[in-house]
C-alpha cells in the first residue's frame, strides 16, 4: 500500500511540475543572447578579423549596434583598446536591459594617453557582459595612418 501511495505522489509531483507556470517561465537572457551587429570607429565601419585603417587621431569614438535575441537584463558594453606592448585603455557603459528583438546603439569614447599616441597598431575588443560575467566578444585590428 505504501509503495502505491509513494508512486502516486511521485506521479502527481511530476505532473504538477510539468503544468506549472514556472516550468515554462522564460529564462533570463545572458550576454550571449546579444548580437554585436555593427561597429563604427571615428565614423568608419570596421570589420572583425580584418585590419581596419583609420586616420591618425588622439581619440577613438566607437558606436556599437546591438540586437537582443531574447530578453536580457543588467548587461553592459565595454570597449578595450590595446597596443602591441599591452598598454590598454577602456570605456564602458552602465548596465541596461533589452527586450527580445530590440536593437540599440551604444557610444563609447577612448582618449589615447601619451604612451599610446606614438603607437599605430591596436586591437579593439568590444564586449557585451552580463552580471554573471558571461561575455559576447568581437575583436578588430586597427592601424592608424598618417604621422
Amino acid at each position: 500500500m505504501n509503495k502505491k501511495i509513494f508512486t502516486l505522489a511521485a506521479f502527481l509531483l511530476v505532473f504538477a511540475a510539468l503544468f506549472s507556470p514556472f516550468a515554462y517561465a522564460a529564462s533570463p537572457g545572458s550576454a550571449s543572447d546579444v548580437s554585436i551587429d555593427n561597429v563604427n570607429a571615428n565614423g568608419e565601419t570596421i570589420i572583425e578579423s580584418k585590419t581596419n585603417f583609420l586616420e591618425d587621431n588622439n581619440k577613438l569614438d566607437v558606436v556599437v549596434a546591438l540586437t537582443a535575441i531574447k530578453d536580457v537584463s543588467n548587461i553592459f558594453v565595454e570597449a578595450v583598446l590595446t597596443d602591441s606592448t599591452g598598454k590598454t585603455i577602456a570605456d564602458s557603459t552602465g548596465t541596461f536591459s533589452l527586450k527580445a528583438n530590440q536593437d540599440t546603439l551604444v557610444a563609447l569614447n577612448l582618449q589615447l594617453i601619451d604612451k599610446l599616441k606614438k603607437q599605430k597598431d591596436f586591437e579593439l575588443e568590444i564586449r557585451v557582459v552580463d552580471v554573471n560575467g558571461n561575455k559576447e566578444t568581437k575583436s578588430y585590428d586597427i592601424k592608424f595612418t598618417g604621422k
